[in-house]
């Protein structure tokens, strides 16, 4: 008998409303210390000359850009945001690119300096993946899931060379 809960659904609602309020505000303020540490981060790379580190990081920045543009198979009939989802792949590749030279470049000069657990190559084949799953979803939004995919496996490779 639903009777008795009946009148309890609006606070129900009331409450649910606040928590997801709430949730949201938690939400932002993580994602403000995210981007303030993930600045800090480049800055760091950019004035020590660690351009391998700084591509890697700009290359993930853009692909993450990418993969929050979309929320919902609906976005990919939104022109504005294929056109910004295509302009940051668009850096990611170029980055890719300069990562992958530096990569190279410090595998010639300096082995050493590289990362014990080197997942470079790992990260480059993921997100250069991630690109291609990308263009497929813009014409069957369902395989947005194999780019996300692909975005968590270069997340997870550049995770393991910071252990």
């Amino acid at each position: 008998n639903g009777a008795e809960g009946k009148p309890m659904l609006p606070k129900y609602v009331e409450g649910i409303e606040k928590i997801n309020v709430a949730l949201q505000q938690f939400s932002d303020a993580i994602d403000g210390v995210a981007k303030e540490s993930n600045a800090k981060a480049l800055a760091a790379y950019k004035a020590n000359g660690k351009l391998l580190e700084l591509y890697r990081s700009e290359a993930l920045n853009a692909a993450r850009a990418v993969a929050d543009t979309f929320n919902s198979a609906a976005g990919f009939k939104d022109a504005a945001k294929i056109e910004k989802a295509n302009a940051e792949l668009a850096v990611m590749e170029a980055k890719l690119v300069e990562m992958r030279a530096e990569h190279e470049k410090r595998k010639a000069e300096s082995p050493k300096s590289l990362p014990t657990i080197d997942r470079y190559d790992s990260i480059y084949a993921s997100l250069t993946a991630f690109a291609g799953h990308y263009r497929e979803a813009r014409k069957s939004p369902q395989k947005f899931n194999d780019a996300i995919g692909k975005f968590n496996e270069a997340i997870d490779a550049s995770n393991m060379m910071s252990r």
